[in-house]
């Protein structure tokens, strides 16, 4: 048992399936320079400087840009790229 108090932030996600459909997601990143999304153009975005939807539009608009992201669709986490079982427990 490892116990580590850390910021984290929960990042929702949407993503368009084979069918074109949207899916919502969500994932659990620690708020840290060091974490980043990486981005379609090789470029990458800082977890610290994403902006929140609640922060950048008004109630009710999804007009506004929204950050692009690359996306693996897993359910097993990774910690520095590398897959763990195990057990998240929030306190």
């Amino acid at each position: 048992l490892k116990i580590e108090v850390r910021p984290c932030v929960i990042v929702g996600l949407q993503t368009s399936n084979t069918n074109e459909e949207i899916e919502s997601s969500q994932i659990f990143l620690q708020q840290a320079e060091t974490v980043r999304l990486g981005k379609e153009n090789g470029q990458s975005v800082r977890v610290t400087d994403l902006t929140s939807m609640q922060e950048s539009s008004p109630k009710g608009h999804d007009d506004v840009d929204r950050e692009q992201v690359l996306l693996r669709m897993s359910k097993a986490g990774t910690h520095v790229g590398m897959a763990y079982t195990g057990k998240v427990t929030e306190i």
